[in-house]
Order: C-alpha cells, then sequence, then structure tokens
C-alpha cells in the first residue's frame, strides 16, 4: 500500500509538470521553445460541433497560424468558471500568455496578485496598430487602466446595448389594450395578460411576465452592482448604496405585487439557468419578456406559434422618471499579458494582427464561403453552415476588434433569401434603437472598481446576504412571513450597519473622489 501510494504521489507530481508544459506561459522554463510560440486563452463554451475539432484545434486555429506564421496555442478556459480555472492555471505555471475575460475585476485581482503585468511599455515599444486604435480611443483609459499603470489592452464593443423589454403586440391587439408607457400600466397589462386569456385557449396558462434580466431594478434606476455592491452618487457627490433608500423600498414593493398576484413564475427563485424563463416565453404563455436586445428565444417562438407579433417596449416611467435599461461599458474583451510571459514583442505582434485584419475573418468567415460583400457589409450565405463552422469562433477568438453594429448593419447583414432571418433582423434593428433611446443611470461605470482589499471582503460578504433579504421579502406571501417592503428597507439598513457599511461608504467615497474625473462623461 506505501509503494502503491508513493507511486501514485509520483505520478500525480509528473502529471502536473506535464499539464505545466501544455500551457506554454509562465511554466516552460526548463527548454527553450519556439520564439514563434504564443499561447491564448478562449473562452469554452461547449459549442464546438464534433466535426470541427475543438477550442484548441479547428479549422480557424489552423487559420490564425497560416496567417501570422505563428505557433498560437489557443488555451481553452470554462466560461462559467474562468476565476476558478485560471487560479489553478496560474499556481501550476500553466497559464497562458494572453489572458482575455470580459470581467475586469477579475483582472484587477489577477493585477493585485503580480499574477498579470502592466503592458503599456510594451505597448510603446513594439506595437504599431493597437497603440493607434488606442490614441483614438481615449474613452477606453479608465477601463485599461489599474494601480495606476496600463495594465490591459481592450477594444470597442459593437454596441452598449444590452436589456430589452419585449412584448406581444398581437396579445395587445387582442385584448384592447396599448403600449404601456408607466409602470402603472405595465402591471395592468400583466394582469390582463395572465387573467384575460390572450392566446384564446380557454385555458388559464398565461403569465404576465418572463424575465431573464434586471430590468424590474432598472426601471426604478437602481444601478447594476459593481464589485457585488450597487453604488449611486447623489447630485451633491455623495456616494450611497440606494439599496437604503426609499426608491428600492418602491421597487420592491412593484416587483413583490407581480408575485403576489401571480404576474411572474412564482418558483422564479429556483430557476438558477433560467430555463422556465425561456420555455414560458418560446411556447406563447409569457406577454412580455424581459431579456436581451438581441432576439435570441425567438425562432423557437415563431415556430410555435407563426402569427405571434412581438415588438419592443420602452422602459415604462416610474415616479422617479424614465430610466434607461441597462447598457454595458464602451470595450469588449479585456486582455491581460501573463507575468511570466517570456516574448510580449510576439504577444504584441499578435494583438496588432488581430485588430488590424484577423478580426474580421475570424467574425465572418471567408468571403464567397461563408459571406458576400453588399454595400460593404458581410451578408451571411447559409446561416446553417456558419452556426456549425463559424459561431463557435466568432464571439470570443476575435478578442480585439474593430466596428459597431447600427440597425442599418443589421437590416443589410440579413439574408434576404429567408424570411424570417429578415424578421428577426428587423425585430433586433427596432430593439438595438429602442436600447439605446434612454441612457442607463451608472454614476460610476460599470466594472470600474476600487483596488481596496477591504471593500473587496465587504462586498463579498453582502452580496448573498442582500439577495437572500431580497427574496425573503418578495416571497414572504408564499412563506407567510408578511414581510412588507418597509420592513424589508428597514432590514437592509440594519444589516448595513451591523456589517460596517458606514466604514465602506466613507472608504467608497474617497476612492470616488479621487478618480471621478477619470469616468467617462
Amino acid at each position: 500500500m506505501k509503494k502503491r501510494g508513493i507511486a501514485f504521489v509520483l505520478s500525480l507530481a509528473l502529471s502536473v509538470t506535464l499539464f505545466a508544459g501544455c500551457g506554454n506561459g509562465g511554466g516552460n522554463s526548463g527548454k527553450s521553445e519556439d520564439e514563434r510560440t504564443l499561447s491564448v486563452m478562449v473562452y469554452d463554451r461547449g459549442q464546438v460541433p464534433v466535426s470541427e475539432g475543438s477550442y484548441s484545434d479547428n479549422r480557424w486555429t489552423k487559420w490564425v497560424n497560416e496567417q501570422t506564421n505563428m505557433n498560437v496555442k489557443w488555451v481553452p478556459v470554462p466560461r462559467s468558471e474562468v476565476k476558478q480555472s485560471l487560479n489553478v492555471m496560474f499556481a501550476s505555471n500553466s497559464a497562458p500568455d494572453i489572458i482575455v475575460d470580459f470581467d475586469r475585476s477579475n483582472m484587477q485581482e489577477f493585477a493585485d496578485q503580480g499574477l498579470i503585468q502592466p503592458v503599456g511599455e510594451f505597448i510603446e515599444k513594439y506595437s504599431k496598430d493597437y497603440k493607434e486604435y488606442a490614441a483614438n480611443h481615449p474613452e477606453m483609459i479608465p477601463f485599461t487602466t489599474m494601480n495606476g499603470d496600463t495594465y490591459l489592452l481592450t477594444s470597442e464593443r459593437e454596441t452598449i446595448a444590452n436589456h430589452a423589454i419585449w412584448i406581444r403586440q398581437d396579445w395587445l391587439d387582442k385584448l384592447g389594450l396599448k403600449k404601456p408607457e408607466t409602470t402603472e400600466e405595465l402591471l395592468e397589462v400583466a394582469r390582463a395578460f395572465t387573467k384575460n386569456d390572450p392566446d384564446g385557449n380557454g385555458v388559464d396558462d398565461t403569465i404576465g411576465v418572463a424575465f431573464r434580466t434586471g430590468v424590474f431594478q432598472t426601471l426604478f434606476g437602481i444601478d447594476i452592482p459593481n464589485a457585488r455592491l450597487p453604488w449611486n452618487v447623489d447630485e451633491n457627490g455623495k456616494v450611497y448604496n440606494p439599496q437604503l433608500t426609499d426608491r428600492y423600498k418602491e421597487y420592491l414593493a412593484y416587483r413583490k405585487t407581480f408575485f403576489d398576484e401571480g404576474l411572474i413564475d412564482k418558483e422564479y427563485a429556483t430557476d438558477t439557468n433560467d430555463q422556465r424563463q425561456i420555455q414560458a416565453w418560446i411556447t406563447g404563455k409569457a406577454g412580455i419578456y424581459f431579456a436581451q436586445w438581441s432576439p435570441e428565444d425567438f425562432k423557437d417562438l415563431f415556430v410555435n406559434d407563426p402569427n405571434a407579433v412581438v415588438v419592443p417596449l420602452e422602459p415604462p416611467a416610474t415616479q422617479y422618471g424614465r430610466n434607461g435599461l441597462h447598457q454595458e461599458p464602451p470595450c469588449s474583451h479585456y486582455v491581460a499579458f501573463n507575468t511570466k510571459m517570456k516574448n510580449p514583442e510576439l504577444a504584441m505582434e499578435f494583438c496588432d494582427w488581430m485588430i488590424r485584419e484577423g478580426y474580421f475573418t475570424l467574425m465572418n468567415g471567408f468571403e464567397g464561403e461563408h459571406y458576400n460583400l453588399v454595400e460593404g457589409y458581410p451578408v451571411p450565405i447559409d446561416t446553417d453552415k456558419n452556426k456549425n463552422e463559424l459561431s463557435y469562433a466568432s464571439s470570443d477568438m476575435p478578442f480585439l476588434r474593430q466596428g459597431k453594429t447600427s440597425a442599418d448593419k443589421i437590416l443589410k447583414t440579413a439574408n434576404q433569401e429567408d424570411p424570417l432571418a429578415v424578421k428577426l433582423a428587423e425585430m433586433k434593428a427596432a430593439s438595438l434603437e429602442t436600447a439605446l433611446k434612454n441612457k442607463h443611470r451608472q454614476d460610476i461605470p460599470f466594472g470600474i472598481v476600487p483596488d481596496d482589499p477591504q471593500i473587496k471582503q465587504f462586498a463579498t460578504e453582502w452580496e448573498p446576504i442582500a439577495e437572500e433579504m431580497e427574496t425573503e421579502i418578495i416571497l414572504s406571501s408564499l412563506k407567510n412571513t408578511n414581510l412588507s417592503p418597509e420592513q424589508g428597507v428597514e432590514k437592509f439598513r440594519n444589516e448595513w450597519e451591523r456589517l460596517g457599511g458606514k466604514e465602506i461608504e466613507e472608504l467608497m467615497q474617497k476612492w470616488y473622489d479621487e478618480n471621478k474625473d477619470t469616468f467617462q462623461k
């Protein structure tokens, strides 16, 4: 048994060593590597068809190597476990040379731990294309700067639009209702959609709202959390947590009404992957959908109900005015260099190639095979072919990119021979304009967080407590606890005091005063 145990330990040690050598990042200090070898992280979303290979070996990885004359090794990281996976890789010296993530707070932690390095010197010394791009996009500076240095590369998002409200226009027409302009009217429409048999099947089987995004909060101007804490700033420059305000109480009361009256799914709290919400929508059992601006779940809806008419809805106004839906920061993927990277010059060469030309083919495929150019826009030739051969690569491999989307681009790039594709494009174009019509309130840019361990620790402790309290308030009628929104907000305030929230407010205020001039206006 002892011999077997020793053999297992030696085997495990050898496995870890071999695994470390596969990353081509910091763990390859023993042997000299090909000077044209570079390892790059890519999200593993589980979307590569068997016929295409894998995230690390497919038609596009081969094409990249041919075009760049490099040995680029793509390192897949599960999309849902980015931080955990990278921590293991860093610990075993197998993290890739180039780290790519949407979550800036992860990058901040890696920078604090010395796992990624400043890149400003490399950009200045080795770059041409990215340096020029960055100079033309100064609005990116607050997002690429951490700890007083440039740690990240990034590029402009195609659009900052994110959330949307969709509504069944055919249900409105059937019930003689107009589009709701206020939250009270939205509530009345949801009641009608739930109780007045809008699908005409004679069965009480519809609900007012299915939701996958935080539209309820944003209707009332409650900011999406930064570092798990939802900070706002008042007209006098004072930083505060909106969860402690009367506005939050109004939001809780409003959402609780939807739950108490059965206008939303009674089991939403356990629907952690949104499958019940998606099913309610695509089976035609929900009249309003809080989702993304792009109509992602709509093909199945139109298969189930070809006569469904769906339109985007501008956010209804509250007593606090009309607030915009959630919008993203102006930058897309965040790109960092492993501190143990061997060849930053090669890494910058690759980033230059990506933002100069590589991104376009990785996003659109090959002309004449995956798309044709129409008025300068790449129009897909065969959407099913592209879904199989291109979609797994197009979202994340081009981690630096250029170009913004627009209603005109959406309409012109739709496959005109596919009526459903044209219909979805028309909906998407209208939704984009609606999503951007009202500016979303973000007093502190989303993703810009203080480099303060005390604030981070407090945020980590506060998030699950706040979520539990909110759920308890909304579900109180189900649990017969009769916890009112007024009592709920008082509970929030007491917990905030108990955990030392006042001290965190002071730290946050100091950080805000020192950094507010760098925020994008």
